[in-house]
């Protein structure tokens, strides 16, 4: 019997075990088409975020939009881009073979949109809907005249809604195309020529005729002319902030860094950015329309714009005016008709009683209070493009910001000091004045010796000579001739010397990287660094000339050798780079003018004050030196640098300079303003999450812990740590990932995930494109916010065009962001206090 019982346990055992495998096997299956399904929906979803729109919107061209997605240009070897575009890394194209495929690509050009006649805009503004209805009153006033002229009082009525009409739309007319004539004169003059290299030889083309395949040039300080993929880099950096949001300057090399997004890859310079520093050569592989910056401004044109909130209360008002005004006039003709009045006395009462019911000075009240209110604006440097933005501006209850250029100043600026084991905040002395009670202390010889080592390390300077802008301005100047042209050069340049000298060190330009210039800008005021310079001569290499290495991204280093008597050296080696790769090369440290050996307790300083310059999204400059002993390095040694004929490692630490692009000095005390009076601040930025992360804590956008901090802090999930704080970051990732999600689900439940990041008071989207903010704008609308975007990059310009309110920088702004935008901001309000 028990055995009996034992065997059928077994079986139902072995009978539960097979049927679990089966089940497993069938899960595996379910989960590998789930996996599959996945895949698909991700695929045809990035399709829909490329074109950056919803259904009910005209679509995208679709190749427009598949081919940056799916572009393979900058992965493939260089043999096959070679053969796909028959050319020659070295050589170039062929002159026939270019020719030929400029005809069939056209110009290297963004399409621009065909301008509106004057004729076209003025009936525009004479024919809006409330025009229409004023229109109306005055053709049933000159009605009313003809069906009674005893009475002329119709007749004056007509006459002045007539004028009244008339005199609103051309003042409204006027308006915009003088908004227009200042907006013509931001356009960027994109440098005429570039150099091409075409059948072997290097000459000098028009950037227009620029084509897919031929081999460009590309100079320090210069445009980038064409999307290009990288064949040659001299230390190449670009600024792509404009498209990415990162105001750091990227190195540019021939190898493919990131296969999966052309964005990030190092072996892609875009159309529109500009080399800031080295120089390079590289093969185009989109121009035009088809570049990236062309597939964004057709994101631009795809998302629209919605009427203005004044607008649609206009347009009720009109309808319900309407409707009231024609029923009253009905109901008392045919009154009229009842008590026994003629016919022609019922039309005539009842037109009275429908032209009665219409503001007809309600059109021209609203023009002139708007007109007046962008004069006002103009004042402070806002041009306004469409008067009835006015209005909306006043109504906006959520700003979405780019960072980059908007809320910061879109350059490097020294942000804290570390020498003697101390932190000291990197206060400008030229700005706040020498009354200020600084951190630092001027005198004191650990500041001395970092700021020495630091300029002595830098090359970069201040540049007097005339903006590149301005000398294109005047070259390409329409009517003049070669002499009037080097005349006003002249001119421009004695004036440009003059405003130069009176010019603060922070607003002069300069030559040299982002990291070098913030450096000089910090220590000019304290101290001229042509002087400092001066005063350290460099010493010579065994060719005779300055032993001096620049930085690469190799070494992550730079140093001199300068001249530098002291008791026991005639030499000094000054090094500069990385922070954890300058600590590397020292075994020593100055504190308060002494020199101290390195061990654990200094490890732990160092690498607790460098990881919170990191947190803090700060970038970060290590410095040391080394004196030379005299009776190994005498006068006149020859230093030679690839050899390294001289000691390296063994150097006296000096200290660290942490760098950040800072909020302009306006803008906290404006969040503050705005979280007053009610309104919410995103940040919106392609940038990281830890840099944006910082600036919205400078900004004010952000001022408790963010609920990824209580995460990592309490060790909870993100569900957990989301209820316990109102501070929010959120990853361009997880609006991917929430779209997936959505993918499927009927139209009313799409979009949750976001609705409930949007609950949160202080938010930070980070790492975004274009695409994406299109759907962060649009979130905030179905909640009911009247938003308004403001930006300056290219990557910005599809949110503008889609907000309630676009507001773009006038001065830093690119002309695809100015052409969206309702506003634009043309001056950069600072504040200097001394």
């Amino acid at each position: 019997m028990k055995s009996a019982a034992k065997t059928a346990s077994m079986i139902v055992t072995m009978f539960t075990q097979q049927n679990q495998e089966m089940q497993l096997i069938q899960a595996r299956k379910e989960f590998d088409q789930l996996t599959k399904e996945i895949a698909d929906r991700r695929k045809k979803l990035f399709s829909q975020i490329d074109k950056g729109q919803s259904k009910e919107k005209e679509k995208v061209d679709a190749n427009k939009a598949e081919k940056f997605k799916n572009m393979d240009e900058h992965r493939i070897p260089l043999e096959e881009l070679e053969q796909r575009f028959q050319t020659s890394s070295k050589d170039g194209l062929n002159k026939d073979v270019a020719a030929q495929r400029l005809v069939e690509v056209g110009k290297n050009e963004l399409t621009q949109r065909e301008k509106v006649p004057w004729y076209v805009k003025l009936l525009h503004e004479l024919t809006s809907m409330f025009a229409l209805l004023l229109w109306v009153g005055s053709i049933l006033c000159f009605i009313a005249y003809g069906l009674a002229p005893a009475d002329p009082s119709n007749l004056y009525l007509g006459i002045v809604i007539a004028v009244v009409n008339t005199l609103t739309g051309v003042i409204t007319f006027f308006q915009n195309a003088k908004s227009e004539a200042i907006m013509d004169s931001f356009k960027n003059f994109i440098p005429p020529e570039t150099l091409v290299i075409r059948d072997g030889q290097q000459q000098k083309l028009p950037a227009l005729n620029l084509v897919p395949g031929d081999v460009v040039v590309i100079e320090n300080g210069k445009r980038i002319p064409a999307d290009v993929r990288i064949l040659e880099s001299n230390e190449m950096k670009v600024d792509n902030s404009s498209l990415t949001g990162e105001s750091l300057l990227l190195m540019r090399s021939p190898e493919c860094t990131n296969p999966s997004n052309p964005l990030e890859t190092k072996n892609l310079a875009f159309f529109g950015t500009l080399c800031k520093e080295g120089n390079g050569k590289g093969l185009v592989i989109f121009t035009g329309d088809n570049t990236v910056i062309g597939q964004i401004a057709g994101l631009v044109d795809s998302s629209g714009g919605d009427d203005s909130t004044l607008r649609k209360e206009l347009n009720n008002f009109i309808k319900n005016i309407s409707i009231i005004s024609t029923t009253f006039g009905v109901l008392f003709f045919v009154l009229g008709f009842i008590i026994g009045y003629p016919a022609i006395t019922n039309i005539v009462f009842g037109i009275g009683i429908i032209v009665a019911n219409v503001p007809e000075g309600l059109l021209a009240t609203v023009t002139v209070a708007l007109t007046l209110t962008a004069k006002k604006l103009a004042y402070k440097k806002v041009l306004v493009k469409n008067l009835e933005g006015v209005e909306t501006l006043g109504s906006t209850s959520c700003i979405c910001s780019d960072k980059t250029g908007t809320l910061t100043q879109n350059k490097m600026t020294v942000e804290n000091l570390w020498y003697n084991n101390k932190k000291y905040k990197g206060t400008n002395f030229e700005k706040m004045g020498p009354k200020y009670k600084y951190e630092y202390d001027l005198n004191e010889i650990g500041f001395k010796t970092l700021h020495e080592t630091a300029i002595l390390c830098s090359e970069a300077t201040f540049d007097s000579s005339l903006p590149q802008d301005q000398k294109i301005k005047i070259q390409n100047a329409i009517g003049l001739n070669q002499l009037q042209k080097d005349q006003r050069l002249k001119e421009a340049t004695e004036k440009w010397e003059l405003n130069f000298n009176k010019m603060l060190c922070q607003e002069k330009p300069t030559i040299g990287d982002a990291s070098e210039t913030a450096l000089i800008k910090f220590f000019q005021p304290i101290s001229d660094i042509i002087k400092t310079r001066k005063s350290r001569e460099p010493a010579k290499d065994s060719e005779n000339k300055q032993a001096r290495m620049p930085f690469n991204s190799n070494n992550k280093y730079a140093f001199i050798i300068v001249e530098y008597e002291t008791q026991d050296s005639h030499y000094c080696l000054l090094t500069k780079g990385a922070p954890e790769r300058i600590w590397k090369l020292c075994d020593k440290i100055y504190k308060d003018g002494n020199i101290e050996t390195k061990d654990e307790k200094w490890e732990q300083s160092f690498n607790q004050i460098n990881e919170s310059f990191g947190r803090q999204g700060e970038r970060v400059l290590g410095f040391a030196k080394l004196h030379l002993p005299k009776d190994q390095y005498p006068i006149g040694y020859q230093f030679n640098l690839d050899k390294m004929n001289f000691p390296f490692n063994n150097q006296v630490f000096v200290g660290l300079i942490s760098l950040i692009d800072p909020p302009k000095d306006n803008v906290p005390y404006a969040v503050i303003k705005c979280k007053t009076a009610g309104i919410q601040v995103i940040m919106v930025t392609g940038d990281q999450p830890v840099t944006a992360t910082a600036i919205a804590r400078q900004c004010n956008i952000i001022t408790e812990k963010t609920v990824d901090e209580i995460m990592i802090e309490k060790n909870i999930s993100f569900e957990e740590a989301f209820h316990q704080s109102n501070a929010l970051v959120i990853h361009g990732d997880k609006l991917t990932k929430m779209a997936i999600d959505d993918e499927g689900l009927p139209e009313d439940e799409k979009g949750r995930q976001l609705q409930e990041w949007l609950s949160k008071p202080q938010l930070v989207f980070a790492r975004t494109s274009p695409a994406q903010k299109l759907i962060i704008v649009d979130g905030c609308q179905k909640r009911g916010h009247v938003v308004a975007v403001t930006g300056d990059g290219v990557n910005d310009s599809p949110a503008i065009k889609k907000a309630d309110i676009g507001i773009s920088m006038g001065i830093t702004g690119s002309d695809v962001a100015k052409d969206a935008a309702d506003m634009i901001k043309l001056k950069l309000l600072t504040f200097h206090y001394n």
